[in-house]
């Protein structure tokens, strides 16, 4: 068992510090500590500093060195006392690294990561890498986020025969910029798990002093991270989550998202684009392939204001809903919902106005369930005086239909004018057929 720091100032290289004759990296600084604690003992060892060395300790130090029995927590704390015994070697670096052009930085990351790799008495061997990193972007802005992965294998035990392996962790990183005239967030997230059973993962986070780089310490001068245990299913999950701003003209927020399960695929997407003094224009979309079958969702819509400002009235929406199996499924995914019914359906709805002098509104609903074919429609429009519409509907039915094969269909046409009090036109017609035995939207 043993236990080693190393620790440089401020302007000295913690890579040469650590390797005497490694050569200097041409844009590449790297600042900060280095900790390693192992144990192949599998049992906790507690060392005395001698007193001859206490006087080197910075102050507040520990006179006594605690060598745990199980791998130590990503920021060197000491592990749960329900964890098991295990034989591993684990490598801490709290660390400033710098990206230099010349001798300015470009891109700066300060963070906390652990390399540890463990082998415990019940045949589970690992290898994980986890940190928390803040950092910035000259001219740019800032970024910060975690990561943590693990790969692993589990050897059968006559205890435990199972086997298990594969990688697994996630990656949360977020970007803000800070550009004239510009505003950009967003995040991106990245799930894995290869292995056939859930995993558990220690999400860490840490409050940064006011430069949004240096970690933010306790009194006795260790950094104050969060962690957070976050299950992680079969397979692999990746989001992105933005938002755009260009001045006071153009604004645009969205989420992505695409999610790789056994049991199926999963793509998801949701976005706001609003065009200043016209209006704003909403896109939604949900995408499923599993053994359920297909499901399929796709939205857009505009402002009930779109294009006031210029004169114009645009409003309306476009709904596309499919579902290839039996039964009604509810789905979600990031800050989608849907309930998909079997079947097809397409809804169209859309209203116009143009200076005043033209209006015009409809519904269009196509719809295919249960052996029958379906087509709604209800329109109408007033120019200058002139009013006319229509209302239909038509419906083709096979023999699994209720009422057998056969069609239905509706159609209602009327014109009402006034024109100039000089030309006055009103009429209406209605024709109705119906060759299945049942009633179909009202037809007999």
């Amino acid at each position: 068992a043993g236990y080693i720091k190393v620790r440089v100032g401020a302007d000295t290289d913690l890579l040469t510090s650590l390797i005497p004759d490694a050569p200097e990296i041409p844009g590449f600084r790297l600042r900060g500590s280095l900790t390693v604690m192992f144990n192949t003992t599998l049992v906790e060892q507690v060392y005395e500093i001698p007193t001859n060395f206490q006087p080197l300790l910075l102050p507040g130090e520990s006179t006594t060195i605690t060598i745990y029995k199980s791998a130590p927590n990503p920021d060197g704390s000491a592990p749960d006392s329900s964890d098991p015994a295990a034989i591993y070697v684990t490598a801490i670096i709290e660390a400033q690294l710098d990206f230099l052009i010349g001798d300015t930085p470009v891109l700066t990351l300060a963070g906390i990561i652990s390399f540890t790799r463990t082998l415990d008495v019940g045949g589970r061997a690992e290898f994980s890498m986890a940190g928390a990193v803040t950092g910035t972007i000259a001219n740019f802005g800032t970024v910060s986020g975690s990561i943590n992965f693990v790969l692993f294998f589990k050897l059968p035990t006559p205890s435990d025969p199972s086997v298990d392996g594969g990688v697994y962790g996630s990656a949360d990183l977020t970007v803000v910029a800070s550009i004239p005239g510009v505003t950009l967030s967003g995040n991106f997230y990245l799930e894995i798990n290869t292995s056939p059973n859930a995993q558990t993962v220690q999400v860490l986070s840490y409050a940064t002093e006011a430069d949004g780089i240096t970690p933010s310490r306790n009194a006795q001068g260790d950094v104050i991270l969060t962690r957070t245990p976050k299950l992680i299913p079969t397979g692999i999950t990746i989001t992105l989550d933005g938002h755009l701003t260009i001045g006071s003209i153009l604004e645009i927020r969205g989420f992505f998202g695409i999610q790789l399960r056994p049991e199926g695929l999963k793509i998801g997407a949701v976005g706001l684009i609003d065009l200043a003094g016209i209006g704003k224009l909403e896109i939604n979309g949900l995408i499923i392939i599993d053994n359920r079958g297909v499901a399929l969702y796709l939205s857009a819509a505009l402002g009930t204001t779109f294009g006031n400002a210029i004169g114009l009235g645009f409003s309306g929406s476009f709904v596309l809903k499919l579902n290839t199996g039996s039964t009604t499924r509810t789905e979600t995914f990031g800050p989608l919902s849907v309930t998909l019914d079997p079947g097809f359906e397409l809804v169209i709805t859309a209203s116009v106005e143009f200076l005043g002098l033209l209006t015009g509104n409809g519904t269009v609903r196509i719809t295919i369930n249960s052996g029958a074919f379906e087509i709604y429609f209800d329109v109408h429009f007033d120019v200058g005086g002139l009013a006319f519409g229509a209302t239909g509907f038509a419906g083709v039915y096979g023999a699994s239909a209720p009422g057998g094969a056969g069609i239905a269909l509706l159609l209602d046409v009327y014109i009402d004018a006034d024109i100039a009090a000089v030309i006055k036109i009103k009429g209406n017609g209605v024709l109705k057929i119906n060759t299945t035995n049942a009633v179909h939207q009202g037809i007999t």
